[in-house]
């Protein structure tokens, strides 16, 4: 997981905001996604959180790694 700070700006019920929020990059199996995307819908405090789904080609070697890590 990682996770960093960023400034956004968007609109929202028909003005621009500014808001200090986080980043987070989680990597997971593509069968956890939707439990993961449940969870997050959750416990955001956002009535409209950003959910992006990415898929990406990894190495063999991470992908072990990760599989033996997520039970």
């Amino acid at each position: 997981m990682n996770i960093f700070p960023i400034e956004s700006y968007y609109w929202w019920q028909g003005k621009i905001e500014k808001a200090k929020e986080w980043v987070v990059i989680g990597k997971t199996l593509e069968k956890n996604y939707e439990k993961i995307k449940k969870e997050i819908r959750d416990i955001h405090p956002y009535t409209v959180p950003c959910i992006i789904k990415i898929k990406a080609e990894v190495n063999k070697e991470y992908l072990d790694w990760l599989r033996s890590e997520i039970r």
